[in-house]
């Protein structure tokens, strides 16, 4: 059984600040990550091969497009810290 996952709901939170550092080139490559933005660029990453580490999202900003939901699932399968954001 998988644990739920993580919510966060503070724009404050120290995790989603340095998820916010991430759109700055700098801080991508001096932690060496980069930020996929938006369910069909997740898709593609997935598909070649990309394990995230983490992937954030927010079930009510998700759309609602066949496969949308399974990319949780996923990522969760692949070893991946799913986090959920609130609005």
């Amino acid at each position: 059984m998988a644990a739920a996952p993580l919510v966060i709901s503070s724009p404050a939170n120290p995790r989603v600040k340095g998820l916010l550092a991430l759109r700055r080139r700098r801080i991508r490559e001096a932690d060496r990550r980069t930020l996929v933005e938006g369910y069909e660029e997740l898709r593609l990453a997935l598909e070649a091969g990309v394990v995230p580490r983490t992937l954030y999202f927010c079930p009510a900003l998700m759309g609602r497009e066949a496969g949308q939901d399974d990319v949780v699932a996923r990522v969760s399968a692949l070893g991946g810290e799913v986090v959920e954001l609130t609005r």
